[in-house]
């Protein structure tokens, strides 16, 4: 480990990097080490939503704040409304209000963040007024559900999602900011362990939340071993037997020439990769700006 925190938030543990970590107990391991570096007079920020963060923190050698939605939490934010441009909601402290605070970023994953940040930002010793000041003035960082542009009506979003629960939650955020709104998700198997099949139901899952799906090629194959492979056709198949729509498409260019073929105004097309996916975002709102031309 070369971290040496005082402080440090662990927001969620779920199994990942497969081709590291062979099982999860190891991947948990590297989390326990990493907890235990934190000295007694720091603070451990826990999401106890997550049910690994609530296994690993109960052996914390420090003060432990923990922080969720679902879970009972020393930090809860209750009463939360997702309005137009920005999401609302309430903080408490140990069961007291702690304050209202609003923010641009949308879906309960950001809600958690910020609960991490909240609790972290006051530990810290910094004034309320401050903290409610920053979440609301926060515009996220690039390649975290954001917008690239608006043409013919149709949003195109980048994002970097690539485990099975960011795609889930990503597009649950999504369905929220866009009410209404027809949700195409694209997406490229690019990290190793998006390319790899132990992810195969929970990725099946996740794209149900939107209404198509298209799945692209793994990228460079050759590095996982065909017995271990994800199958983005069974992703879309799995899409059409839900009633909904889905294909396995292989490249960013076929990609593009089908959507033109099926888009329309009042579109969210979000894409998912953790790589620059063949400049798929330019060419989508190129694409796009000709249809009206």
């Amino acid at each position: 480990m070369h971290y040496l925190p005082t402080t440090a938030i662990v927001n969620n543990v779920e199994y990942d990097h497969v081709d590291i970590y062979f099982d999860f107990n190891l991947y948990k391991l590297a989390f326990r080490r990493f907890i235990n570096l934190i000295p007694s007079n720091g603070y451990l920020i826990a999401g106890v939503d997550s049910e690994v963060v609530q296994e690993l923190t109960a052996k914390a050698f420090c003060p432990v704040e923990s922080f969720g939605i679902e879970t009972q939490a020393r930090w809860q934010a209750k009463n939360i409304n997702y309005l137009e441009g920005k999401t609302n909601f309430t903080v408490f402290y140990d069961g007291k209000e702690y304050g209202e605070f609003n923010t641009t970023l949308v879906g309960k994953f950001n809600i958690r963040n910020s609960l991490a940040v909240i609790a972290t930002a006051e530990k810290l010793g910094i004034a309320r007024e401050k903290i409610k000041q920053g979440i609301a003035t926060f515009r996220s960082v690039k390649r975290r559900m954001e917008v690239r542009g608006v043409e013919a009506g149709v949003t195109v979003i980048d994002d970097f999602a690539h485990h099975p629960t960011a795609v889930k939650e990503t597009l649950l955020g999504v369905v929220e900011r866009y009410k209404g709104q027809r949700l195409i998700a694209i997406f490229e198997p690019r990290s190793l362990s998006a390319r790899r099949k132990q992810f195969q139901p929970a990725y099946e899952e996740a794209f149900l939340v939107a209404d198509m799906a298209i799945i692209a090629a793994l990228f460079e194959p050759h590095r996982v071993d065909p017995k271990d492979q994800l199958s983005p056709t069974e992703i879309a198949t799995k899409m059409v037997a839900e009633g909904k729509q889905g294909w396995f498409i292989p490249t960013a260019n076929e990609i593009v020439s089908h959507l033109e073929t099926i888009v329309k105004p009042g579109d969210v097309i979000i894409v998912m990769s953790n790589g620059g996916f063949d400049g798929i975002h330019e060419k989508l709102l190129s694409m796009l700006k000709n249809k009206t031309q």
